[in-house]
Parts: structure tokens; sequence; C-alpha cells
């Protein structure tokens, strides 16, 4: 008996360790070669080719960045910088951006106007946009349109102001057709915060992007940080959670936690990120999933920071 006590024991074990390898955070790494930015949405146009936004540069538009992966592991292996375009208008604060691959266009949303705007590849405006329900523009300042993605299955678009807005508990998470038409809200309760903002610190805490998994479900990436005007002792917490739109009938949406972490600038760790991009990766040979994360480095503040990439391996 006590055999088959310790045999079941070192299986739960051997189990435990194959599911943990299976879904896993891999090491951040940042590259040199990709310059100093403000990197928020991130969207793949095709295996290599990705499109980045970046919420203070000058000029309206986006980048283009080429993006490697281990097709063994899912790592980060490169990212180079291919080129910028730009529409021709200031920047409005561009959050996220979703590739739609029936009409070739990227959508750009922007927390100066709550807008959710289609661009060409060439970064010109279409004069196309979401029909973005009147009550956003309730948002609060740089907590508006933080997120967005396209669900090329079903063929949605989804985006979600990064608070609630004024007078609200929860936020919705808002789903459009391809006609750009609104369908509907699924509400969206957040974890609580972890620390409250004071007057001698900077504070985070909402929603930085979500993105659309090709079986259908959603990932919500929660996000807080907290950043002492010293920078030493600034923390930033970010939170993966996936939930069903497709299941979701009454009520707050159900979430479930997948992977979460915590980034740090103190004596011991200078690994500060504040996570707010998300994209599909390429699917390794097993079947999982490779998500691809990128930070906002605030340009590399004050020479600490860095424009860390990492990736997300879950199997879907």
């Amino acid at each position: 008996m006590k055999h088959l006590y310790h045999s079941a024991l070192l299986l739960v074990f051997f189990l435990f360790g194959i599911s943990s390898a299976f879904a896993q955070l891999t090491r951040p790494r940042y590259f040199k070669k990709v310059p100093a930015g403000n990197y928020s949405g991130l969207a793949k146009i095709n295996d290599t080719l990705y499109a980045v936004v970046d919420d203070k540069i000058a000029r309206d538009g986006f980048a283009y960045l080429s993006i490697k992966t281990s097709p063994v592991t899912g790592e980060i292996e490169s990212v180079d910088t291919v080129g910028a375009v730009f529409s021709g208008i200031p920047n409005r604060d561009e959050e996220g951006i979703c590739y739609v691959p029936s009409t070739n266009t990227l959508f750009i949303s922007a927390e100066n106007d709550n807008k959710v705007l289609e661009y060409t590849r060439e970064g010109k405006l279409t004069g196309r946009e979401l029909q973005i329900p009147d009550d956003l523009k309730r948002a609060k300042t740089n907590y508006g349109l933080e997120s967005l993605t396209y669900d090329t299955i079903r063929h949605r678009f989804y985006t979600v102001s990064e608070a609630p807005l004024k007078g609200d508990t929860l936020q919705y998470i808002l789903e459009f057709n391809d006609d750009l038409q609104f369908v509907r809200r699924i509400p969206y309760l957040m974890d609580k915060p972890k620390a409250k903002p004071g007057k001698k610190a900077n504070y985070l805490h909402g929603i930085s992007d979500i993105l659309a998994l090709p079986d259908g479900r959603l990932l919500v990436l929660e996000r807080e940080g907290f950043f002492p005007r010293i920078e030493y002792g600034s923390w930033v917490k970010c939170y993966i959670y996936c939930i069903s739109p497709d299941e979701y009938k009454t009520g707050i949406v159900s979430k479930k936690l997948l992977t979460n972490w915590g980034t740090h600038m103190n004596i011991l760790h200078q690994d500060l990120a504040n996570y707010e991009g998300m994209a599909l990766g390429n699917p390794l040979p097993d079947g999982r999933q490779v998500i691809i994360l990128c930070a906002d480095s605030q340009a590399q503040l004050m020479g600490i920071l860095r424009d860390w990439f990492r990736t997300y391996v879950l199997f879907l």
C-alpha cells in the first residue's frame, strides 16, 4: 500500500510538471535594434510581420515589426523594425490595433477621441470606423479605448475601455460585426486593486489589451502598476484571463485566470515592464498557441526601462 501511495504521488508530480511545461511564460527579451518607444497595441499580419502602435509618437499611424519565435519553445528569437507609415493627422493616443485579412486593412483604437478608425496597409485613413456607442464619451482622460482585437473566425471586433466609465463599476467589452455596427455589451469585472493611488506616486489599474483566440475565446490582460517618483520601488502586476463570449448569456461574464506575473524596479530586480500589447504568434507543432506580449517603456524612461517582448504559450 505504501508503495502504491508513493507511485501515485510521483504520477501527480509528473503530470503537474507536464501541464506546467505546456502552458508557460517565456523569458522577457529586449532588442537594441528596436527604437525606444511607447508601444501599446500589437497585431499579427502574417507569420513574421506585425503592426505596432506608439501612443506618444507625434504622427498618427503605425510601425511594422518583424518578430520571429522559436518553433520549438515559442520564445522570442528576434525583433526587427521594418518601417513606419502615417495617415497625415496628429497622433490620437493610439492604444489598440487589429488586422482584418478579408479587407487587408487595420483598425486602431485611440483614447483622445475614443474612436476606432480603419487604415490601409500604407497607413492612410479609409473613412470607415466602428460605430462606438455615445456613452464612451464619459471615459476618463487616459482611460478610454485601450484595447482592440478582431476574431477572424466569427468576424467580430472587440474593444473595451481601460477602466470603468464614470459612474460605472463594471467595464463593458463591446462587440461589433463586419459591417462595423455595434452588436452587444459583455459586462466584465476587474480584480480589486492591490494598492491605492497616492500623491507621491503614479498609479494605473485597468485592462491594457484583449485578444481573440482562434477558438472564439478572448484573452483579457489586466494590469496594475505603482510608480513612486524616484522610480525605485516601482512594480507592475499582470494577469491574463480567458472569457468565452459565445457562452455568455446574462450577468457578469465568467473569467478564468491563465497566468500572472510581476515586474519590479528595485535593488534586486530591474525588469519593470508595463505590458500593453498582445498578438497571436505562430502555433507550435504540438498544438500550443504562442501569444506575443510587448511592453510600453515610456521611450526607455531615464535610460532604465526597456522595450520588453516575451511570449505566453498555452494549449487551446
